[in-house]
């Protein structure tokens, strides 16, 4: 109502009162901005339905579960059977009209498809329907509606009223005949999950195609009035081979909506992308530069990966090819450089982010990737890769489909497998000692220029903070999207950590990886972010995640992003996170219980990280654009805690959101070619 005020039009609020008991309000604009025209007596009435999760604001009612609280036994067979009926008869009374004209978006389509198959006399008030984006069947649903329905809710009742709880935009019932849906293929009413509540509330009344002990088949054929519809080869949720469904073909108009995406990337193959479907090796030797993995392990076992790049693609080398190939198509060669032990080159690692990889450092262009730029200036170069991630799933004692891998404990009695445990308290313990111990010693130097992003900052700022003579190997701290607290993180991520904290100390004793690279998402990601599939939908993603839109993201390689990450972690580091988003603090994990933090830490709460120990040189690199990495927290944590004398610089970039510090299109002139300027004036002291 406000919104319509607010632009200046009429508005006028009504209440319709079901058979069933619930009051709903209908909102209505009466006339135009330009007032009512006495020209035209006959004024037709358009009553727009919004969708699943949606209200009357769509437009500028409300179901009852919408506007007043959830209502937990509300399906949409309610809304089609009771609703409409309310809301028509007080729309026709009040226009004093016969008939109108429905435009109905998503499930304010399914209501009416279902209202017109079971209601033939219903068909007299509507003069025309028009089926925005039209629901009918959701069998071929894709993203993230079937991710939900087939593989995190298959027993939709039992499950789905833990994560959702009852709260939001409709009732839980509601989203299970909604998951039930895809999960059967057909447009049925909801069901009960047992033969004898199907007979309680269905009877013994025969309806098409089904039989009493199963929930009724809604029979569209039978639709009689004019439809409309309007959909897109690029809506996932209303898919192309649903709406080709063989009940729709009574349907009398058929209207195609194309998008400017779809001629844009219509015939547009993966196979001109080939990295998104390489190894970090792979990405480096296709661009012609000199690789070589090393491998590490650490004190508690665990094996990590390392890639190097020990020179640029023109240096003074002697490079050897060998090992051809062959990827989708295109012949790469596995490129070894034969370096002199007694040559001497400044060391740079780079260190990934929250479920990255090393492949974050080269899935740009060479002139815009880091790891390639540093190697063009004459920098050794090495990229880490922390326990759990693609490349550091081994052990060495167990394996992960070895049992001895996993620890065990009991829930109720119930046995539950529990993934070797650990978060980035053990990445700043473990890992980063191992990793930056073993290229000193390959490399014959004493310290190196450590150049972290995201979750390779909070590492070394734990690392430094808890081992203040680490801080001897690291000749400089480079900290993109610094992480130091996550009080004032936004978007996506938040509502994660401050939503889903009960599901995921649940799931931590349930499973241990989280999203790795041969897991559905991943899967997903490679096949539905494919420029051939709906490039626009992963960039949409992407922003509600790391912030808005800036105009540095090349979508042309959206494929190869996401098809290298997530790369994957464990369930207790996502944990970890979520309790520092509630926390508001750089504390080390919280096991859940005092007497469990007793047992780890000797103290009832989880230790904090002193972050004014850091006593390596810092520069930090952030933007206000930014969503993870917010602005008062750099402040609060960072800025306000390291030591002015090693708090060396404190960088603002203008419109750079969370990922574009990796793979913005500015980040080679307003980061990387800065630091590497640094590095060299620093050169010239040592």
């Amino acid at each position: 109502v406000q919104i319509i005020l607010y632009h200046g039009y009429p508005v006028q609020v009504f209440h319709a009162h079901t058979s069933d008991g619930y009051i709903l309000d209908l909102h209505r604009i009466p006339f135009g901005k330009n007032g009512y025209s006495i020209s035209r007596k006959y004024r037709p009435a358009i009553f727009l339905q919004h969708g699943l999760l949606g209200s009357s604001a769509d437009w500028v009612e409300n179901y009852p579960n919408e506007s007043f609280g959830n209502y937990i036994k509300i399906y949409w067979d309610e809304m089609a059977k009771y609703d409409l009926d309310a809301m028509f008869d007080v729309v026709l009374k009040i226009t004093k009209q016969k008939s109108l004209y429905y435009v109905g978006f998503s499930q304010g389509t399914l209501i009416m498809f279902v209202k017109l198959s079971q209601d033939p006399n219903f068909a007299s008030k509507i003069r025309k329907f028009f089926a925005l984006a039209p629901v009918a069947t959701v069998a071929n649903v894709k993203g993230l509606f079937r991710l939900f329905a087939t593989k995190m809710f298959p027993n939709a009742k039992s499950r789905l009223s833990v994560y959702i709880g009852g709260e939001g935009g409709t009732s839980v019932m509601n989203i299970i005949h909604w998951v039930q849906m895809i999960n059967s293929g057909k447009l049925q009413a909801y069901n009960y999950e047992s033969v004898e509540e199907n007979q309680r509330h269905y009877g013994s009344v025969i309806f098409s195609f089904c039989f009493i002990d199963s929930p009724p088949i809604y029979n569209i054929s039978s639709v009689n009035v004019p439809i409309y519809l309007y959909w897109s080869l690029n809506d996932w949720l209303a898919n192309t081979l649903d709406i080709e469904w063989p009940m729709f073909i009574t349907i009398i108009f058929k209207f195609f909506v194309y998008t400017k995406l779809y001629h844009l990337t219509n015939g547009i193959s993966i196979k001109s992308l080939p990295e998104a479907t390489m190894t970090t090796n792979e990405i480096i030797a296709y661009y012609g530069y000199p690789s070589e993995t090393h491998t590490v392990t650490t004190d508690d076992g665990y094996i990590l990966e390392l890639h190097r790049i020990p020179g640029g693609k023109a240096g003074n080398s002697i490079i050897a090819f060998n090992n051809s190939t062959m990827l989708n198509g295109i012949t790469t060669s596995v490129i070894h450089a034969n370096y002199s032990k007694n040559e001497s080159k400044s060391v740079v690692f780079l260190q990934h982010g929250f479920i990255g990889s090393s492949a974050v450092w080269v899935t740009n262009l060479p002139n815009q990737s880091a790891a390639f730029l540093f190697a063009d200036a004459g920098f050794d170069v090495w990229m880490g890769n922390v326990r759990g991630n693609t490349y550091s799933t081994k052990h060495v004692e167990y394996t992960q489909n070895d049992l001895k891998y996993w620890k065990f404990t009991s829930v109720n009695f119930i046995p539950l497998l529990v993934y070797y445990s650990f978060r980035f308290d053990e990445f700043a313990k473990y890992d980063l000692d191992s990793m930056i111990n073993y290229v000193l010693n390959e490399t014959s130097q004493q310290s190196l220029y450590y150049i972290g992003y995201s979750e390779g900052t909070l590492t070394m700022f734990a690392k430094l903070s808890i081992d203040q003579l680490f801080a001897q190997k690291i000749r400089k701290f480079f900290a993109l999207g610094p992480i130091g607290t996550l009080t004032y993180i936004n978007g996506l991520v938040r509502v994660a950590g401050e939503k889903f904290l009960r599901p995921l100390k649940m799931l931590v004793k349930i499973t241990g990886k989280f999203m790795p690279n041969e897991s559905i998402f991943q899967k997903i990601s490679k096949s539905t972010c494919s420029l051939k599939s709906i490039v626009e939908h992963c960039e949409n993603l992407m922003f509600q995640m790391t912030g808005p839109a800036t105009i540095q993201m090349n979508v042309s390689r959206i494929p190869i992003y996401m098809s290298h990450l997530p790369a994957g972690t464990s369930m207790a580091n996502v944990l970890h996170w979520a309790q520092m988003v509630n926390s508001h603090k750089t504390q080390m994990y919280d096991y859940g219980s005092e007497n469990k933090n007793m047992k780890h830490y000797n103290m009832k709460t989880p230790p904090l990280y002193n972050l004014s120990l850091v006593n390596a040189p810092v520069y930090l690199y952030w933007s206000e654009k930014d969503w993870l990495a917010d602005k008062r927290d750099i402040q609060d944590s960072l800025v306000a805690k390291i030591p002015s004398k090693y708090l060396i610089q404190n960088n603002e970039l203008q419109d750079f959101n969370h990922f574009d510090f990796i793979w913005g299109i500015h980040a080679a002139d307003k980061i990387y070619k800065p630091i590497i300027e640094i590095i060299r004036n620093d050169e010239t002291k040592l």
